[in-house]
């Protein structure tokens, strides 16, 4: 495992862990908003946000730098987590929870800048970086999942000691966001195979653009650069972009692959040129050309997820009951699917288990859908602790597998230079996903008990 692979590992855990540390406090959120579907809430404060944002940003792709995405949606994590913990819960008022639903939303819109920009940026470094990135994500869910429950462990079972256990949890959970920003801006751009890898990315990026013109004066390719990005070393390839022809690229070998830097190239080209630079134009044109070519992976990862916020947390926090282990049941439900969502996107980073083939992946994700009678089935005939932890962990598993398989496997079905956008796009089909399963999870209160 190198040090690259180890920050996107990281990086991956930090992206998902405000939403798990939110879902995770189920038996807090019960306890201080009693009878109100907390987790149900949350999930739809989250996710439409989240959607609008990856959204936008596919649509602006070029437009908006993906260091400033990444760097702005990270720390938008730590300071809603924080503020979460300076709230006062108490009395469980609808102002309170309405308080709370707003920075869940905020914590939404964070998720749409920095995860579609991270596994773009992944997508065209290398696939180990997106498995890297995928596994961060399920980690994120058993770090946080452990946290909770020795945070509960560790102070009174009472409602004093339920409020300090989980501002304990926020607390921490709000540190480890902010060590994401700092590895992210200062550790991340600094290790020189990512160097390398991002100066070949952008080589690709220039090409698909095409070569910059010679009415541009060398003069001004540094300050183009400062407007697409910080001041960091400058690399300039001679003859690297055009043939051997001697044109110029400056390849900026801090800034995340393909980013804006290329695209303020390019604009200012046109500009000079007295045309206008229709980015918003060329981006939803190259996004449906990508939809095109893989289609079965976008569909595939939003049907896994549709499947799973059906069942995942509505059905394990509310509709599964325990009466020997009480409020400890959805806590170790969801831990439960947690660890197996890691062990399956684990799986997928050893090369002869990865489903390579488009259709077996979207076939694949659609057999999930026979998990929805299988969880109704258990909670109406109360199915023992033993069978399911084994469904949930089978839920968990195959979650983390199929998702795993088609983020991989996107980026190497299209040109080098479109990974990142791939990535973006991958991000926003698995965002559908999850607003369509977090709106079919009502449909289980609808059910007789």
């Amino acid at each position: 495992m190198d040090a690259a692979y180890l920050c996107f590992l990281l990086l991956g855990t930090g992206a998902l862990l405000p939403w798990n540390a939110l879902i995770t406090a189920a038996d807090y959120w019960e306890s201080v908003f009693p009878g109100r579907h907390t987790d149900r809430l949350l999930t739809v404060s989250y996710l439409p946000v989240n959607l609008a944002t990856v959204s936008a940003m596919v649509c602006l792709h070029g437009a908006v730098r993906p260091r400033l995405r990444i760097q702005a949606g990270l720390s938008g994590f730590t300071l809603a987590l924080a503020a979460v913990t300076l709230m006062n819960h108490s009395s469980g008022a609808a102002a309170a929870l309405a308080a709370l639903l707003a920075l869940v939303a905020a914590c939404g819109a964070c998720d749409g800048l920095a995860s579609g920009a991270l596994y773009g940026e992944a997508a065209v470094l290398s696939s180990r970086y997106t498995q890297a990135l995928a596994t961060g994500n399920s980690l994120s869910g058993i770090a946080v999942s452990l946290l909770r429950l020795g945070t509960k462990a560790t102070l009174p079972d009472s409602p004093d000691g339920l409020r300090r256990s989980a501002n304990l949890y926020f607390c921490i959970s709000a540190a480890a966001c902010l060590g994401c920003v700092l590895l992210y801006s200062w550790v991340l751009p600094r290790l020189p195979g990512v160097r390398r890898r991002r100066e070949a990315a952008l080589a690709a990026a220039l090409l698909r653009y095409g070569p910059l013109p010679d009415a541009l004066p060398p003069s001004e390719y540094g300050e183009v650069a400062e407007e697409a990005g910080e001041a960091v070393p400058k690399i300039r390839h001679p003859d690297a972009m055009d043939g051997g022809q001697g044109q110029q690229a400056v390849l900026d070998a801090e800034q995340p692959a393909v980013n804006g830097s290329t695209v303020t190239l390019h604009r200012r080209q046109q500009q000079q040129a007295g045309e206008a630079a229709p980015l918003l134009g060329e981006a939803q044109r190259s996004s449906v050309a990508l939809l095109r070519r893989m289609w079965h992976l976008a569909l595939a990862n939003g049907l896994v997820f549709i499947v799973t916020l059906s069942i995942f947390p509505g059905v394990l926090a509310e509709d599964l009951h325990s009466p020997q282990l009480g409020s400890w049941y959805p806590i170790l439900l969801l831990t439960a699917y947690n660890c197996a969502d890691a062990a399956g996107k684990t799986a997928s980073g050893w090369q002869p288990l990865r489903l390579r083939d488009d259709q077996a992946i979207l076939a694949a994700a659609a057999a999930r859908a026979l998990f929805i009678p299988a969880f109704r089935l258990a909670a109406v005939s109360r199915a023992g602790v033993p069978a399911v932890l084994l469904l949930t962990a089978a839920l968990g598993s195959s979650n983390g597998f199929v998702c795993a398989c088609a983020m991989i496997r996107a980026p190497s079905t299209v040109p080098p230079a479109a990974a990142g956008l791939a990535g973006n796009l991958m991000v926003l089909s698995l965002v559908l996903g999850l607003c369509l399963g977090a709106a079919a999870s009502f449909l289980w209160l609808l059910l007789p008990a």
